[in-house]
Order: C-alpha cells, then structure tokens, then sequence
C-alpha cells in the first residue's frame, strides 16, 4: 500500500486572528478528505482546540518545527492570507519586506529539498515598491500551483510572471459558507450595529491614523444616543497578546463614546472560540467591516454591511459583492462626520446583504483547493 501524501501546512495560524483560523479549520479538514496526512504549523497552541476532530497533527511554528515539518513533508502548502503586499507606510514596511524575503527564501528551501510549493487560495498586492515585487516573483518563481481569491492578485500574478498554474477562486473561508448561512438564518438579529476595528497606524501616515476612528466614533455616538434600543458591537477580529491589538483599538473607541451609550456597547474580542464570534456577528442587524473577514462573514450571514477598506482586498471584495458606494467608507484617509454619518444611516436601512448563493461558492472554494492540490506532471 503506498504512503499517505504528507502536507505541511503554514499561514498566519494560532496568531490570534479570526480570519485565518476559519481558514485553518477549512484547509485542514479540505486536505484530510483528500487523503493526505496533514501537519500544521500553529504560533500558538490553543489552535488544536479550534481544529478538535479534524484529525491533523499541530506543530509549533518556530525554525526547529519548520525544518522538521519540511523535512517530514512532500509538499508545502501555503494557504489563505496576504502575505505578499506593500500595503504599509514607508516606517512598516521597512520591518515588512524582511518577511517578504523569509518567505521567497523559505519557498526557495521547499523546492531545492525537491518538495513541492502550493500557494492556496492567497491574496496578492498591492506591489507598488520594487523591494516587495522582488521577493514576490522569487516565491512565485517556486510554486507549483497558485490559487488566487480575486481577479486583482491573478493579475498581480500574471504581472509578476508567474509560471505556475494558476487557478481563481473564492477566498478560503467561503468553504464554509453553506454553514455560515444556516447560522444567519437561524438566529435572529437584534436590534445591535457590529463595527471591526483595527489599528490604521501601519498603513496611514501618523497625523491620519491617530485621528483616524475619532469622526467615526463621533458619528456612531451621535446614531446611538438617536436610537435609544440600538446596541453596539465592537469586534476585535486580531487579539494578539503583547501587541497593539485590536482589542485595544476597541476599548479606547468605547471610552470615546458619550458615557450616556457606553452600557449598550460591548466588546466581542476573538479568544480562540471561532463559533463565538460568528455567532455574536449573526446577532447584529448591521456591520461595519474594516477587517476583510469582517466583510467576508457578513456577507456571508446575510447581514447589511459597509466596508472600510484600509487595503485593496477589501473593497475588491466589496466590488465583486456589488457592495453600492453608499455603504463605503475611506480607509485611505479620516472619514468626515457627515460622510460616516451619512454611511451609517444608508447601512441601518438597509435590509439584508447582496445575495449569495452559499451552495455554489462553497463548490467553487473546494473546487479550487483540488485543482491547487493536483500532482503535476
């Protein structure tokens, strides 16, 4: 009987971050049912609890649980997130790019091993500077497969002169979505608007990401003390302990609030319970999604959303959902009071959420990841 093939599996997982660990989830129980005998690599071990039953075996992420994975492994499998971008300020990015080169350099290891390299359902861009699109074609230039989630990263790709098979699909999360809608139509929302938060500081110069949620608090202030039976949501989707989280981005918006609203609002921090806070995000009529999971589950759950899209995958997807302008905030600049104002009305009158068809973008999803996980010839 011959061997199992043996993945090794690695994105921005057991971080603390909502998003990635919905796709941890799906990834993982996508490749069990493909045959494979699955490792994947957690910075944290509380992701075996969010992955209980799926039959994979969880290994640190460090150098020594990287070089065992990789010598263990017969392929690489990099899958969901955007790892390949410029998005940030000058000041970021300067740290970023090391990343960048990590990862061209680790891609590089995984093919001169003779291991195979899959990129999995990732986003790409934007590539403004030389010193990101260098390393970015160097782990192109070492992939088998590259699975894209949105026409911008296919032309980023296609750009960069990949030479792997390329495969556009849905973002990684969306696997999920026949489930995701069943919790959207089974619980009923309350009268409560969800807002994602996160730290604009890395993107924006310092006088814009400073001021950056002051004209959006004050907005949301003025709708809530407006609507007495309204309740608030702040969702913290990145909880990463000892660093500037979004957790501390949600409190410091709440003690900004007028006191008189402050006991209807409530911080929904991500502590390892995916199910918890996509639940929480069912209960609200309406969400403001800066995060782009936060866009993602909304749409998803069949909940009126507005974007912040403080990166272009936000408002590609955002553009791909037929999401209108009105419910459109910069994520480039300060919004002003009128504009959040003016946002916040059109998404509390809304209804419901661009219709998606859970069924087909589920097969579209598993459809992809197997076409990314065939052997080439």
């Amino acid at each position: 009987m011959s061997r199992r093939v043996r993945a090794a599996v690695l994105g921005y997982y057991g971080r603390w971050n909502l998003g990635d660990d919905l796709m941890a989830r799906d990834v993982a129980a996508e490749l069990r049912a493909s045959g494979r005998e699955v490792r994947l690599l957690s910075g944290d071990a509380y992701l075996g609890r969010v992955l209980s039953g799926a039959d994979v075996t969880v290994a640190p992420r460090s150098l020594m649980g990287l070089l065992r994975a990789l010598a263990w492994c017969d392929e690489l499998v990099f899958a969901g997130g955007t790892i390949f971008h410029d998005s940030f300020n000058d000041a970021e990015f300067a740290d970023y790019r090391r990343h960048l080169q990590l990862y061209a350099a680790l891609f590089r290891l995984t093919r001169l091993a003779g291991k195979r390299v899959r990129l999995v359902g990732v986003g790409l861009g934007p590539l403004r500077r030389e010193a990101a699109r260098r390393p970015a074609r160097s782990a192109l230039g070492s992939a088998d497969t590259l699975y894209v989630r949105d026409a911008a990263s296919l032309a980023e790709a296609k750009a960069l002169g990949a030479h792997a098979k390329l495969i556009l699909g849905p973002d990684l999360s969306l696997m999920g979505a026949e489930n995701l809608v069943t919790i959207g139509q089974t619980r009923h929302p309350e009268q409560r608007l969800g807002l994602s938060l996160l730290d604009m500081s890395p993107f924006l110069p310092d006088q814009d990401s400073h001021v950056f949620w002051d004209t959006i608090c004050e907005a949301v202030g003025e709708t809530l003390t407006a609507r007495p039976d309204l309740h608030l949501t702040l969702f913290a989707f990145w909880t990463a302990p000892d660093r500037p989280n979004d957790s501390a981005i949600a409190e410091r918006f709440k003690q900004a609030l007028p006191e008189t609203v402050r006991n209807r609002v409530w911080i929904c921090a991500y502590e390892g319970e995916p199910d918890r806070v996509v639940d929480a995000m069912a209960d609200c009529q309406a969400i403001v999604a800066t995060r782009f999971h936060a866009a993602v589950l909304a749409q998803a759950l069949g909940r009126p959303y507005a974007v912040i899209p403080y990166n272009r995958k936000v408002s590609d997807f955002a553009d791909a959902c037929g999401l209108p302008k009105a419910l459109r905030l910069p994520g480039d600049r300060p919004a002003s009071v009128d504009e959040a104002r003016e946002v916040l009305n059109a998404l509390l009158d809304s209804k419901s959420a661009p219709p998606m068809d859970a069924s087909m973008e589920a097969g579209k999803a598993r459809q992809a990841v197997a076409q990314a996980l065939e052997t080439s010839s």
